[in-house]
């Protein structure tokens, strides 16, 4: 539901005066606006993070571009941007309704004839998604509305954005766990037989209220997702078949778009009626709070008041001055206890601890790319080493505790370094091993276990990465990590820096 602005909400943008909250997501938060004729719009402004990085600007305006060229019954279609803006936007038309996500989750699985309507409308949604050769890329259950004359797909297109590079990427999943197709999750190009996968993935959740690849980790849904071991318990007999062509592992045994269309009782009608008698209930509900907001004045047009500006100020700098305090203690107990490498030069020493550290509908997108947020905690019992980790062209050797820099020691086990204007990399090198690092997906909590299955599954050899990126590694001796970008200063230079986390531990039964 919407729920009110906050004092850190901003009042305007793109001259479109926000009335209150709609949800948040992978790339920024969502909010309800009115255009000058009364249409309600969903306003999704970017994040920051991304909005300070050229390259996804770049490539947030082509995209823009072709989503803009989409249109049709069952999309809701993008109607302004502002790629260029100090802060990007995007305008789309407002749909009144939950999530499929949220309504199958509040009421149940859908009936029968409601789950066949709302696979053949979305397979509606693709065919037009795909004559603008746009692929969705991200279509799961957290981007389809359902509104009371017809499920809406949202977000198309877009989720392309937050990809950093594809050439040096080819192996990070972008997209849902569960929802993901295999050549996506083995880091392949998407194509339109992707977003069928995805579409039949959300059948059997529509229809079910399950997950076709089970409810673990996300490494563990990729592994199921790759060996082809969807687990379609209780899906109805009727679109058991569709289903399982749809979750097909080879992309050329898929259904077209037009054959799932076929086999739903031909082109969908959705007629006053097709949705259960509590989801009807529910779209009312928001409907009637739309026309409250409506009627109500809208807020002031000020951004921010200038005392919340201040307080953010004064909160940076208070906390600028808690990790500088904090490194410069970290840097004098290791130089006080470095005498095993008395040769190295101080600033590429690394930091150690011994002690474990321990819609656009109006709900919150579907998980997204590599989260920017920060690092989530591990289990302390399991840490070996957790500190700050200084690297320069000569990399960080991780089997060391704490890690050091040694470039004669014979491993290298990561290094960063600027491969071109916009982009930093980071090398994995474990022992020859062809897949040392990953990305650490949004929301996905770090353990042993979880870096071990995204290494095995996703992992590669090299990872693009900007400030804030989570990533796993495993080193030449097997022990297995993870660590967050604190600093790119660009190049093979000293002044790149990280905070890691190695666990003491090569088993991960």
């Amino acid at each position: 539901m919407l729920s009110t602005l906050n004092n850190r909400d901003p009042r305007e943008i793109g001259g479109y005066r926000l009335r209150a909250r709609l949800g948040a997501g992978g790339m920024g938060e969502v909010y309800l606006s009115f255009a000058p004729g009364g249409r309600p719009l969903a306003i999704k402004v970017i994040r920051p993070e991304y909005a300070d990085d050229p390259a996804f600007r770049a490539r947030f305006a082509h995209e823009v571009r072709a989503a803009q060229e989409v249109s049709g019954r069952y999309t809701a279609p993008l109607l302004e941007a502002g790629p260029d803006a100090p802060v990007p936007w995007l305008a789309t038309a407002y749909v009144i309704g939950p999530t499929l996500l949220d309504a199958v989750r509040a009421y149940g699985p859908l009936p029968l004839s409601t789950a066949q309507t709302l696979i053949a409308a979305i397979a509606s949604a693709l065919q037009n998604i795909h004559s603008c050769d746009v692929i969705h890329r991200d279509l799961s259950p957290g981007n389809v509305i359902i509104a009371a004359d017809g499920p809406r797909v949202i977000d198309f297109g877009i989720a392309r954005a937050t990809d950093i590079t594809k050439s040096l990427m080819t192996r990070t999943p972008i997209g849902t766990p569960g929802f993901m197709a295999p050549e996506v999750a083995l880091g392949r190009e998407a194509v339109p037989a992707s977003d069928v996968f995805a579409l039949g993935a959300i059948a059997y959740f529509a229809a079910t209220g399950r997950s076709a690849y089970g409810d673990g980790t996300f490494a563990s849904q990729l592994l199921r997702i790759t060996n082809g071991e969807a687990d379609l318990t209780g899906c109805p007999q009727e679109l058991r078949s569709l289903i399982e062509r749809c979750l097909s592992v080879d992309p050329t045994g898929r259904p077209t778009t037009a054959e799932v269309i076929a086999e739903c009782a031909g082109t969908p009608r959705p007629a006053e009626g097709w949705l259960p008698p509590a989801m009807t209930t529910d779209i009312a509900a928001r409907t009637a709070e739309l026309a409250r907001i409506a009627a109500q004045p809208a807020p002031p047009a000020e951004v921010l008041p200038r005392r919340n500006s201040a307080l953010r100020w004064l909160i940076a700098a208070g906390a600028a001055t808690v990790v500088l305090t904090a490194a410069i203690l970290v840097t004098v107990k290791l130089l006080a206890g470095s005498t095993a490498d008395p040769g190295r030069d101080p600033e590429e020493l690394a930091g150690s601890s011994s002690t474990p550290a321990a819609q656009v509908s109006g709900t919150a997108a579907a998980a997204s790319p590599p989260s920017p947020s920060p690092s989530p905690s591990p289990t302390a019992d399991e840490v070996g080493w957790t500190g700050v980790i200084r690297i320069n062209r000569d990399g960080i050797d991780m089997d060391r505790i704490p890690p050091t820099v040694d470039p004669n020691a014979g491993v290298i086990d990561l290094e960063l370094g600027l491969t071109n204007d916009l982009e930093s990399t980071i090398d994995g090198i474990g022992g020859g091993r062809e897949t040392s690092v990953a990305h650490l997906p949004a929301g996905a909590q770090p353990s042993p276990r979880t870096c071990h299955d995204l290494i095995s599954t996703v992992g590669t050899t090299r990872l693009v990465v900007q400030k804030n990126s989570i990533f796993c590694f495993q080193t030449e001796k097997g022990l297995v990590g993870y660590a967050t970008i604190t600093k790119i200063s660009g190049g093979f230079t000293a002044g790149n820096t990280a905070k890691a986390t190695v666990w003491a531990t090569t088993e991960f039964a």
